[in-house]
């Protein structure tokens, strides 16, 4: 290894491999959803969805874990023939492209601290509504199946319904709220409810911290806004599996949409309506409210082999996430017997200059 550049030289053939095996699996990650959207099988494109972010966030530590990598032989790969002084060099261009990483990164943390700070000012002088509204709560929480009833604030801005909080679920409403009748409040709570039944405050993280690490790739940005889209989807499943007619329910999300303040993608508090981020969601929304073929469950024969596919992906993921190529030097090496202790004994106790 050249003295140089010693730390360059170790951490460039690392950061390749992860681009090509991130660009792998989100690439497979893309194709399972675009299939799984075609034969209608929504019950588990959000598992899909998370499976594929959980093995991105992971893939680093998959890497660096000696215990968690496979190594076999590949026929595509050789590694005699890439030459010692290749595998060490260091290109002019990786480390401006590791800057540019560097410099992206930290402009993605600066938008999601930026939006930390404006949800933190919002819940400053945040006022608690659980005595006027606990009946509605305890009505709401019993009928999403909540263990605990979250804490329901209102602030004095125009902010969004919103449910943040993974420690202290809360739920944060607008000073409008309190002119809204029954069903629009219970509308409400239920949606966002449906986020906590549904662990969605843990997987925004999970996808904003995803999204953070890749946000050169397209790829990722798609998936995080599919994640969006499918958790929105089946929440306002929930409210009109709860008895809500999908029409009226369309026109509070309309009226909430165009008199609230839009939310920020970059944030962890998962509002009810937006149409910023991305755009055409709360059409799309709407649409497969009205259109209740598109809510009919997918069959038996469906789901199993919705099932063995979403399998064979995850399969797939980790194999490019853990399988390195072995060096036909290392196979020689283990198939080689080692001394055996009585061998090894022998030979240290051998005379050096045996007599003729």
């Amino acid at each position: 290894m050249p003295t140089d550049q010693p730390f360059l030289s170790l951490i460039q053939p690392l950061v390749e491999d992860w681009l090509m095996r991130s660009f792998a699996i989100s690439v497979l990650a893309v194709l399972g959803l675009s299939l799984l959207n075609q034969c209608g099988a929504t019950v588990v494109r959000s598992r899909f969805l998370l499976t594929a972010l959980v093995v991105l966030l992971l893939l680093p530590l998959l890497m660096c874990e000696p215990s968690a990598r496979v190594a076999m032989e590949l026929p595509w790969v050789s590694v005699e023939s890439i030459p010692a002084e290749a595998q060490w060099s260091v290109s002019l261009g990786f480390p401006v492209l590791f800057v540019i990483w560097g410099v992206g990164y930290c402009i993605w943390v600066g938008m999601l601290a930026t939006g930390l700070l404006q949800l933190r000012r919002q819940l400053t002088n945040a006022q608690s509504l659980d005595a006027a509204w606990s009946d509605l709560v305890a009505e709401c929480t019993a009928a999403v199946g909540l263990r605990r009833r979250p804490r329901l604030v209102m602030t004095n801005s125009r902010a969004m319904p919103c449910a943040i909080g993974i420690l202290r679920p809360t739920i944060v409403l607008p000073k409008s709220a309190l002119a809204w009748d029954l069903e629009r409040r219970r509308m409400v709570l239920l949606h966002e409810m449906g986020h906590m039944k549904r662990g969605d405050l843990w997987l925004q993280w999970i996808s904003l911290a995803v999204r953070g690490m890749y946000w050169f790739n397209p790829l990722v940005k798609s998936l995080h806004k599919a994640l969006l889209i499918h958790r929105e989807e089946a929440c306002d499943a929930l409210v009109v599996a709860s008895g809500a007619r999908p029409s009226i329910y369309a026109r509070h999300l309309l009226e909430i949409a165009s008199s609230h303040q839009q939310a920020s993608s970059l944030s962890p508090a998962l509002a009810m309506a937006s149409d910023d981020h991305p755009p055409g969601v709360l059409e799309q929304r709407i649409r497969r409210l009205l259109d209740g073929n598109r809510q009919a469950k997918p069959s038996l024969a469906t789901r199993w082999m919705v099932t063995a596919f979403v399998t064979l992906c995850c399969l797939l993921a980790l194999a490019i996430a853990c399988v390195v190529p072995r060096s036909p030097h290392s196979r020689h090496s283990s198939e080689t017997a080692p001394w055996s202790s009585d061998e090894v004994e022998l030979r240290w106790s051998a005379d050096p200059f045996p007599a003729e």
